[in-house]
């Protein structure tokens, strides 16, 4: 409902309503008697906060970030700049947004910020390594400025390395029989957990092109 006080973006209202813009949620207005309000079909769509409570592996963490940057980019070409809210597509795990053209609801959370509430909310997999989620906090936590391209760039790069992994290696066939013998050898050894090490989170410095709304 469109309270008395709010103060309508009719320039970002228009985009929504009248153009496609893939992963935001279409809008329609409607008025019943003096209350006015904003409709999306949210139908077999659940929160993010909802969605993080599930048990997630590497790839549902880091493709969910890299759909909301996709969001993001295609509401910037729109010069759509005010509060999301995040759902999710349950069976294909799409990401989708509402977005709110108010002017007196801006936005108050850097998109380094996002990550951050996402990655230490979430439910992982206990058969998964953990170490992908220290280092794409690393990441995030340094004093460089990066861009949604920057962050991008990281999370695919995450998304393709191969988790740790204990392997048998046996010697060469030319090796004398009496001294064969098959040894154990740990790969990028690291222990699985399921909890995330703690983080000393830094300071962030907040790029203007990487402002997000309040997560709803």
């Amino acid at each position: 409902q469109i309270q008395n006080d709010d103060i309508i973006d009719t320039f970002s209202e228009g985009m929504i309503k009248n153009n496609s813009i893939q992963g935001i949620i279409p809008m329609t207005f409607q008025q019943v008697n003096d209350h006015k309000y904003y409709q999306y079909d949210i139908t077999n769509l659940i929160s993010l906060d909802d969605f993080l409570k599930r048990s997630l592996n590497k790839k549902d963490i880091i493709d969910l970030i890299l759909q909301i940057i996709h969001i993001f980019e295609n509401g910037n070409d729109y010069m759509i700049e005010h509060q999301y809210s995040i759902y999710i597509e349950q069976s294909k795990k799409e990401v989708y947004m509402i977005v709110l053209p108010l002017e007196n609801i801006q936005n108050n959370i850097s998109f380094n910020d996002l990550i951050r509430n996402i990655l230490m909310s979430a439910k992982y997999q206990t058969q998964d390594s953990s170490q992908y989620v220290v280092e794409i906090l690393n990441y995030i936590n340094s004093d460089v400025v990066h861009s949604l391209q920057n962050i991008k760039d990281f999370l695919m790069n995450i998304m393709n390395t191969q988790p740790a992994m204990k392997v048998k290696v046996e010697p060469s066939i030319q090796q004398p029989a009496k001294e064969r013998h098959i040894v154990e050898k740990e790969v990028l050894s690291k222990d699985i957990h399921q909890e995330v090490p703690p983080v000393q989170v830094q300071p962030s410095i907040i790029n203007e092109e990487t402002k997000i709304p309040t997560l709803q």
